[in-house]
C-alpha cells in the first residue's frame, strides 16, 4: 500500500478512536460500541475470531467474538470488525447516519477465521483482511502515540513494546507489528 493511502487509513483510524469512540482505555471498547448501538455477542469456536453481521429487523450492526480468545485477542476482533463496519461499509452510529440508509445490508457481512488457518483465500481478500487488521492496530495504539513513545525511549524497541502492552493492553505481537508498522512508515523522520 502507498503512503498516502496508509496516512489515510491511519488518519481514519485515529479520527474513529478520538472522534467517535472517545476511547482512552481500550477496554472501555465494549461499552463504547454498545453505546453506538452496535450489538455485541459471543460464541465459542475453534475457527474464527469474530464475525459482523447486519440485524436487518433492529437495524443495527451485530458483532460477535469468540468467547474462548483471550480479551487482548477479542479487543482486536472487534478492532478488525469496526474496520470492516467503517471502511467497507460506510457505516456511521446515529445521529451522523440514519439506520435505514443501511436497509441495503443484511445477514453475515464479514467473518475473520482465526488467524486464517485453513481457509484460503484470494490475494484480494488476504490484502483486504490485512488492511483491517493495520486499522485495527492503529485504532487501538494510534500512530503518532507510538511513534512519541519510540522516540521518548530513545528508539529502544523492547521498552517500547512493553510499555505499548502495558498502556494498551494488547498482545506483545500486536505491539511489536504496530511499531514495527510505525518505524517503516514513519521512520524517514527520525
Amino acid at each position: 500500500m502507498d503512503n498516502k493511502k496508509m496516512h489515510a487509513l491511519v488518519t481514519l483510524a485515529n479520527d474513529i478512536r478520538v472522534g467517535l469512540f472517545r476511547l482512552e482505555d481500550n477496554r472501555d471498547l465494549f461499552d463504547k460500541l454498545e453505546g453506538l448501538g452496535v450489538e455485541l455477542l459471543g460464541f465459542f469456536g475453534e475457527k474464527i475470531s469474530a464475525l459482523l453481521k447486519w440485524g436487518s429487523v433492529a437495524h443495527h450492526p451485530i458483532i460477535a467474538v469468540n468467547d474462548q480468545d483471550t480479551e487482548k485477542r477479542q479487543l482486536f476482533s472487534l478492532a478488525h470488525e469496526i474496520g470492516h463496519l467503517f471502511i467497507d461499509y460506510g457505516w456511521l452510529p446515529e445521529p451522523y447516519k440514519a439506520q435505514n440508509d443501511f436497509d441495503q445490508l443484511d445477514g453475515v457481512l464479514n467473518v475473520t477465521h482465526y488467524r486464517r488457518v485453513g481457509k484460503h483465500h484470494d490475494v484480494r481478500h488476504t490484502q483486504r483482511e490485512a488492511l483491517m487488521d493495520d486499522f485495527a492496530r492503529n485504532f487501538l495504539m494510534p500512530f503518532d502515540e507510538v511513534k512519541v513513545k519510540y522516540i521518548d525511549n530513545g528508539l529502544q524497541a523492547e521498552k517500547t513494546i512493553d510499555e505499548l502492552v502495558e498502556r494498551y493492553y494488547v498482545s506483545e505481537v500486536a505491539a511489536r507489528t504496530q511499531l514495527g508498522f510505525v518505524k517503516k512508515v514513519g521512520g524517514e523522520e527520525w
